[in-house]
């Protein structure tokens, strides 16, 4: 057997990756957690946003409707509106400090934590950042939950060894995140 090249080991790999993610994605999707942006697609590389991560919490626990968290930019009729308030409601999601809540705001790897961190209980962490050369960029208000999502193998670095706390989520790494959630 010819021995793979550099690219070739790096495409292989990639695509093990891919079909993996997609597998969670399929997973995710069949049992109701993740819902597609259309009829057709899936959208795996798209920014995650606010309102798709409480939507995607209210699916996972079977969540019900609530009363109005009071967040003047969730409309009553708009298609997150129950799963927003519902998570509100719980503590996982909180708004700006102006009122709003910004469900169509991207959400960042490090608020991702906070929110998942928050439905698991808010657990003593027990993970380090050390290994990470970008900790410092880490919000105050993450530490403890990022540090709880590292430790769990919830979230993991990026290259360089990067943590890349505030760099924006894609509904591809919330179902591999909700897939390595449902293994602990």
């Amino acid at each position: 057997m010819k021995p793979q090249s550099h690219e070739e080991h790096i495409r292989h790999t990639f695509d093990a990756f891919c079909k993996k993610v997609l597998r969670n994605e399929a997973r995710d999707y069949e049992n109701g957690i993740m819902d597609g942006t259309s009829g057709t697609t899936f959208a795996p590389g798209m920014l995650l946003n606010r309102a798709m991560a409480a939507q995607v919490l209210y699916n996972l626990a079977n969540g019900a409707v609530t009363t109005s968290a009071g967040f003047p930019d969730v409309a009553a009729s708009a298609w997150y509106a129950d799963a927003v308030n519902w998570a509100a409601a719980q503590g996982y999601v909180t708004g700006y400090d102006n009122g709003s809540f910004g469900p169509e705001d991207s959400l960042t790897r490090e608020q991702l934590a906070v929110i998942l961190y928050r439905y698991a209980g808010s657990p003593e962490p027990t993970g380090t950042l050390d290994g990470f050369v970008d900790t410092a960029s880490a919000s105050d208000y993450a530490v403890d939950a990022l540090r709880w999502a590292v430790g769990e193998g919830l979230l993991t670095g990026k290259d360089g060894g990067r943590l890349d706390p505030a760099g924006t989520a894609s509904r591809a790494e919330l179902a591999q995140i909700l897939a390595r959630f449902a293994q602990r």
